[in-house]
Order: structure tokens, then C-alpha cells, then sequence
């Protein structure tokens, strides 16, 4: 039996987390922090430059920090990008793992016996089954993205 854990990824219900969720929180969790380690010297450099921007004109060193800008940059944007990676593949899966859950459900449904539900029903099931979908998508996306900002 599946239950939904607030961090809103899938556990059994003896709270032994699954292979694959064990696998993706350790990279997950070394990611954000290899992308906090990069953001520390550009929020400094930035720092620096504004504190002695006249200081840094008048010795004509505006390409050195600007190059040395763009290299800060590139080296926060490689694990940035590998974790935006991540996220996606965990939606990618979360979608996909819906989706299978989905095609069961309509298989079950198809196979009832005709007349035993009524059609509209059908409907409002596969509607509400489609959006709560989507929403537990957003709410692992945005979860995943907060790591990043905070």
C-alpha cells in the first residue's frame, strides 16, 4: 500500500522509503547543495563590485570582474541545470507512474458490466482523476523548486 508523505513523494506503508525515492533524495539533496556552494562567490563578487564600483573604474578593471563574472556564472549554471534535470525526471516518472495508474482504472472500468455505473459518473471520475494528476505534479515541482530559492 502506497500513502502520500508530505514531502509528497511515495512511501510504503511501513515507512521504508522505496529504492528509487532513496536514490533520487540523495542526489537531490547533494545537488541543492552543490548549487548553494556555487551561488556563495557570486553573491560576493556582486557584493565587491557594487561596494567599489568608482574604485574598479578608475583602475579600468571592469573586464577582469566581468570575465570573472561570467565564469561564476557558468560554474553555478552546470549544477543548476543538472538539478532542473532532476526535477524534470522526477515529474517525467510521476507523470508516467499517473498515467499507469490511469489506463488500470479505465480498464477496470470498461470491464463492469454494462448499465452497472451510470456514464456520467464515468465522467466525473476520469475529470477529477485528471486533475489531481496535474495537481500532485505542481505540488512536486513546486517543492522541488523551493530547495533552490530558500
Amino acid at each position: 500500500m502506497f500513502v502520500c508523505h508530505p514531502s509528497y513523494t511515495l512511501i510504503c506503508s511501513n515507512h521504508q522509503p522505496i529504492p528509487s525515492q532513496k536514490y533520487y533524495m540523495a542526489s537531490s539533496r547533494e545537488l541543492v547543495r552543490i548549487v548553494s556552494i556555487q551561488k556563495s562567490p557570486i553573491i560576493h563578487l556582486f557584493g565587491e563590485s557594487i561596494a567599489g564600483a568608482s574604485t574598479i573604474r578608475g583602475f579600468g578593471q571592469e573586464k577582469r570582474f566581468m570575465k570573472r563574472n561570467l565564469y561564476l556564472l557558468d560554474c553555478f549554471a552546470r549544477p543548476f541545470f543538472c538539478s532542473l534535470s532532476a526535477i524534470e525526471w522526477l515529474c517525467l516518472r510521476m507523470e508516467l507512474l499517473s498515467t499507469f495508474v490511469f489506463a488500470f482504472c479505465m480498464v477496470l472500468l470498461v470491464s463492469f458490466p454494462r448499465g452497472s455505473i451510470d456514464p456520467s459518473k464515468y465522467f466525473v471520475l476520469i475529470s477529477y482523476f485528471v486533475f489531481l494528476v496535474s495537481q500532485v505534479v505542481c505540488l512536486i515541482l513546486d517543492d522541488q523548486l523551493m530547495q533552490f530559492f530558500y
